[in-house]
């Protein structure tokens, strides 16, 4: 096979035989194989980060209470 131009073609010379059926279908298999991978970690990051954030949400809150409470014994103490 050569790629070099070939003057009076439209472009590199190419190898008139397709691919057998096999590499194709093992390319194929590769690739879903690895976007398979590629998305189960997505979406494990992504439950990670939802739960993470819910987690985040119930402390600040939690932190939020805290303060007010805190202020509230100190106004209350200084009385």
């Amino acid at each position: 096979m050569s790629t070099a131009y070939e003057p009076g073609s439209d472009g590199p010379a190419r190898s008139s035989e397709p691919l057998s059926t096999d590499r194709r279908y093992s390319r194929m298999l590769k690739l879903a194989g690895v976007f398979l991978v590629v998305m189960i970690i997505a979406g494990v990051l992504g439950f990670v980060v939802d739960v993470a954030g819910g987690i985040a949400k119930i402390a600040f809150f939690l932190c939020l209470i805290g303060l007010v409470g805190s202020l509230g014994m100190k106004a209350f103490r200084k009385t």
